[in-house]
């Protein structure tokens, strides 16, 4: 802060905003007109910007994390944590406040408290591209569609379709460089807007005008997205719909368009997570274990040391082996795990002991009925989903 006001000549780098862009303007030599953390973006190289970004960033952690965290802490003997969680968010992924938990920076220092009680320990486990393997298949990008299948990387892909080099000439740093776009552009990401997610979220620095060409690469790259974000752009689209049915409506054709984008495979990711997880719950419960985190593609779970190995194994089966979102059935194959996952609920028992038949079928006519308004409707599994799960 010191180093900023020194360097500007201004009295007060938190506050003084009509101070800090006229003086901004001058250093920088470009006609700003805002001084938030987008529009700064582009001259982070600059000592003063750098500074002024690195100490924002330190007021809005102490004011965001720091002060919530204590207070959360505050709450409970044991010192631990413990927040207010909402099932729904506005894509249909989970959220939390009170403090937030989704959102903890990725620096060790933070990352490091977050710690097993004694006699425990964490298991990590994500979801590997999760939302560029959706995006894929809801999409249909054959470019896209040919990397999983083989096997390849993304990211790796990407940067050397961008770059017009064979992928194993890509270097670290391009790969490293890829990651933005294909999670950025994948949603309609503006070039400003851009800029600051890649350096917010992935550390990478990005001028204006190179955002502006990887966004055209990227485009260019994977036709099928290009083609599928026209559509989107060009219909504006009143409602739209993840593969598990569940809706989103946009009332207002005028606004939402990186919304609409986003709800099909950012929300269908989150359905797909939330029920793998209701299936792992009463199987952790068994041995001990329990699920501490879910930050939106990654479960951390806590086990105790001697059940460590086969809470793992519980974890990695539960995450993936078994088929939450199944193309052409995904309505039916979903609500059939979740009836079963309520039966264990019930009866406290592994998730591999399946409900007797006559209880499945019974409740899941309760289940349609209750969410569809159709008792029969999981008669025909090929029906068009139309529940919001």
């Amino acid at each position: 802060r010191a180093f900023v006001e020194r360097e500007l000549g201004i009295a007060n780098a938190a506050s003084a905003t009509n101070q800090l862009l006229p003086a901004l303007q001058r250093r920088l030599g470009v006609p700003l007109t805002k001084t938030d953390r987008e529009a700064l973006a582009p001259y982070v190289s600059d000592p003063v910007v750098g500074a002024l970004q690195k100490f924002r960033a330190c007021s809005s952690f102490t004011k965001t994390h720091g002060e919530p965290f204590l207070a959360a802490m505050a709450k409970h003997p044991d010192g631990r944590v413990r927040g207010d969680w909402r099932q729904i968010g506005t894509t249909g992924r989970m959220s939390c406040s009170a403090p937030p938990l989704l959102n903890l920076p990725k620096s060790v220092e933070v990352r490091s408290c977050i710690v097993a009680p004694p006699g425990h320990v964490l298991i990590a486990a994500d979801y590997a591209q999760i939302e560029l393997r959706i995006a894929a298949q809801v999409v249909g990008d054959e470019r896209l569609l040919e990397v999983f299948r083989s096997g390849g990387d993304p990211h790796s892909t990407t940067a050397a379709l961008i770059a017009g080099i064979p992928v194993a000439d890509v270097t670290p740093a391009q790969r490293a460089k890829a990651k933005p776009p294909n999670f950025g552009f994948l949603f309609g990401m503006g070039a400003p807007r851009f800029v600051d997610y890649a350096l917010k979220d992935y550390g990478v620095v990005f001028s204006l005008d190179e955002a502006r060409k990887f966004k055209d690469g990227y485009l260019r790259a994977y036709p099928g997205i290009a083609r599928w974000q026209r559509l989107i752009g060009d219909t504006a689209p009143t409602e739209m719909r993840t593969v598990g049915g569940r809706i989103r409506a946009f009332p207002n054709r005028n606004e939402g368009y990186s919304h609409r984008l986003n709800h099909p495979i950012q929300g269908t990711a989150g359905d797909g997570f939330k029920a793998a997880m209701a299936i792992l719950l009463p199987r952790l419960a068994a041995i001990g274990a329990w699920c501490m985190l879910a930050v939106h593609d990654e479960l951390l779970a806590v086990a105790p040391i001697a059940c460590a190995e086969e809470a793992r194994t519980m974890v990695e089966v539960g995450m993936v082996d078994l088929p939450v979102i199944v193309p052409g059935r995904a309505v039916y194959q979903v609500a059939e795990l979740v009836i079963a996952a309520v039966f264990q609920f019930e009866t406290s028992t592994l998730l591999v002991k399946a409900p007797r038949v006559a209880e499945r079928e019974k409740l899941r006519d309760l289940f349609a009925e209750l969410f569809v308004g159709d008792p029969s409707y999981f008669e025909d599994p090929n029906k068009s989903p139309k529940f919001s799960f």
